[in-house]
């Protein structure tokens, strides 16, 4: 079983991005930290370039808002890595 965490900054406090290290082919239960996060919400999906699409909160991941830290943890579940994941 594989866990592994990612910390990612927003820039403006919003919108947030990364890019799965190469060679990975599957995000299943990674957990990414988003710092600076200060949107009133869960994202509601998340996009990734190539064929990933869309991904739906509570299907593709599962992410939790921590307001007092300012921080969004985003879990993965079982899916393929095909590009560059992006919050807008």
């Amino acid at each position: 079983m594989r866990v592994a965490a990612l910390r990612v900054t927003s820039v403006d406090g919003a919108h947030f991005g990364f890019t799965p290290a190469a060679g990975v082919s599957n995000l299943s239960q990674l957990t990414v930290v988003v710092e600076n996060f200060t949107g009133s919400a869960i994202p509601a999906s998340l996009a990734m370039e190539g064929a990933g699409g869309t991904l739906t909160s509570g299907t593709d991941y599962f992410a939790s808002l921590r307001r007092s830290t300012n921080e969004l943890w985003i879990t993965f579940g079982d899916v393929a890595a095909t590009g560059t994941i992006t919050a807008s």
